[in-house]
Formats: C-alpha cells, structure tokens, sequence
C-alpha cells in the first residue's frame, strides 16, 4: 500500500460561496502538486462538512489514509471540523504535516497536539514549501497491507455473539485487514472474548507491531519467519481456546508470506484439536449438589442452634435469615454445570468449524 493523504482544509479556503473552486487557491496547487507526483489524496470533493458537519464518511477517509496533511490558515484555525479531524487523526496516530498558508495561531483544540511539529512555511515561500512536501511524504515508511484477494472467509448465517463480538468479524479483520496493527487489535479481542491470558501469544502479538514501520519488504519476511520459527520450536502447553488462537496466529503469519501450503497444514492441525473436559467439568452438577446440600445443611443446623441457643456466628437476626435462606430453591454452586460446560464447548466447536471454512485461493 503506497502513502495516501488526507487533506484537512477549510472549504472557504478551496471554494466560493457559491461552491465554485476558487482561482489560483493554495488547495489547487496542493492537489495538484501530489498529483504530478502520483501520490494518493482524499479531499472532500463533494461538501461532506459543509452539508453535515463532522460525519462518519471524514471518519472513515482518514482511517483509510496513512497521512493527513493539515492546510493551516486563518479560516482553518477557526473552524471546529478541522480541529475534529486533526484530534482524530492525532488520536489514531496518523503522520500529521502542518502547511501554513498564514501566521494565525492554531485551533485551541489542537495547538498542543502541533505545537511540536515542524511545519512548511508556504506563506514565505510556496515553490519550496512544496517541494519539501514531497519530500517528506516520500520520506515517511509506506504501511504495510495483507494481500487480502487470496483469502476467502465465508458469511456465518445466525452465528451467535460473544461477549459481545461474532469470531466471524474478528477473523475477516484479522485476516483481510488494511495493517498489522489493525489485525494486532482483533487478535487482542479474541484473546479477550474467550478469557485467554497467555503471556506467550501476548508476547508474540507485541512482536508482530515492530514489523509496523519495517519498510523494507525483505526484512519484513525475514521477522515474520523469525515469529514462526519461535513460535514452531518451543514446546508451550496451550490448550483449548489458546490452542486454536495459536494456530489462527500461524495461519496469519504463514498469509502473510504467502506461504500458503504451510497455512493450510496449520488449518488441518486445527481439526485435530480435542475439547478435553476435566474431572470436575464431568461431574460438575454431581459436586455442585454435593456442596448445595452440605453447605444448606449446615447453615440449617447453624441458623436452629443459633435460635435456641442465642449463641454462635448465626445467633440473633442472622439465624433468621440463615433458616429464610433455605427455603429458595437458588442453588448454591461452586463449579460450573453441564448446561454452562456443554455451551463452552459448542463455542469451541464453532471456533473450530469457523477457521476449517477459510479457503486460501
């Protein structure tokens, strides 16, 4: 993916009040001096602030930039819609380049945000502040993009939320994704929604973001061949949910050298693993009435005594409340029931059958 800007500018400074472009203005010549050098701009063309202010569409033309350029000017330090886009693009990590087309100060909003960027000086002298424009963008490392036209991951009709995320959508952004990072962040939520916290594939998710601003291509490969061979060579003992993660992790890192005969040899290891439930989880409703009786009993014999007595922990109020207690029917549990067991593994098998129906083309 080569460098694409996100020009911020305010639209007095491009057009007329009549929407007309504006003869001879700093936006054209801007425009068109990326565009003599093939670099990718975004410019809203069509009057999104204007007709609705800060929208999603802004939003979304950012994020889908890896560098905004910031056309600072009087009308542009006066304006909220540009102080909102430069505080997103600052938030989100975006290259900002400041271009000042005058000496007014910057929007409140954002002056600490820039007041420690260098900026281009095209109020003194245009012709080099748009040559070192070039040379800037030129400058800053290209973000790296999957190559997301040789993997297919199908729709998952009436497929079920967890923890308030469908795998689906976190495998198709993790898979067909714009950046790592982008894919480091769907990982996390993965991780996340199935209460994984091993330390070792958090250690090798922060080892894929070194890879971010990596530009060239060969020492790209080189790193992520690295993670793999530490990742293949030790012996971890992950199981279940983890165990599928790491494989999910291979098959992304294997993706993304287009070593897809290797991707798919990790995809059948994924068929292979087991749901292995533990004594306990095949007794649990067994212990769980084990616990209810003893511990309701108990609490009987206490909250009685307690009453004729006046004596004991439960004496007075409490051995009222203690004898009201039993007369629930709340069960008291101290492991999880076949009913909760048997819905962890139906998620396990839907995880499972999930990545089985990537197809790498």
């Amino acid at each position: 993916m080569e460098n694409k800007v996100f020009i911020s500018h305010a639209s007095r400074d491009y057009r007329d009040s009549n929407g007309k472009i504006i003869e001879g203005n700093a936006i054209s010549q801007i425009i068109k001096v990326l565009d003599d050098n093939n670099i990718e701009r975004w410019i809203d063309e069509s009057g999104l602030v204007s007709a609705k202010g800060w929208c999603e569409q802004l939003k979304e033309a950012i994020d889908d930039c890896n560098i905004v350029l910031f056309v600072s000017s009087h009308n542009a330090n006066k304006s909220d819609n540009t102080a909102n886009e430069i505080s997103y693009a600052y938030e989100h990590k975006k290259h900002i380049i400041p271009l000042r087309l005058d000496c007014s100060p910057y929007h409140k909003a954002i002056e600490l945000n820039l007041s420690r960027l260098h900026y281009l000086k095209f109020y003194e002298d245009k012709n080099k502040a748009l040559r070192n424009l070039i040379s800037t963008i030129k400058d800053i490392p290209t973000p790296i993009i999957l190559n997301y036209n040789e993997i297919h991951i199908p729709l998952i009709l009436d497929e079920q939320f967890i923890n308030g995320e469908k795998p689906s959508w976190l495998i198709k952004d993790i898979f067909i994704s714009q950046s790592i990072h982008k894919s480091y962040n769907s990982f996390k939520t993965l991780l996340k929604i199935y209460s994984c916290s091993s330390s070792d594939l958090n250690s090798y998710l922060e080892k894929l973001l070194t890879i971010e601003g990596t530009l060239n291509s060969d020492v790209r490969r080189s790193m992520i061949v690295k993670i793999i061979a530490d990742l293949t060579n030790k012996d971890y003992k992950f199981n279940r949910f983890e165990l599928i993660i790491y494989y999910i992790f291979l098959m992304f890192l294997y993706h993304y050298i287009n070593d897809h005969v290797m991707a798919i040899k990790i995809q059948e290891k994924i068929a292979g693993a087991e749901f292995k439930r533990t004594f306990i989880e095949r007794n649990g409703d067994d212990i769980n009435d084990i616990v209810d009786g003893t511990v309701k009993a108990a609490l009987f014999v206490g909250s009685v005594a307690a009453m004729l007595t006046g004596k004991g922990p439960l004496k007075g109020p409490l051995s009222r409340v203690g004898v009201a207690g039993l007369k629930t029917n709340e069960k008291i549990k101290c492991v999880k029931g076949q009913t909760e067991i048997q819905q962890v593994e139906k998620d396990f098998d839907a995880l499972k059958r999930l990545m089985l129906s990537v197809k790498f083309q």
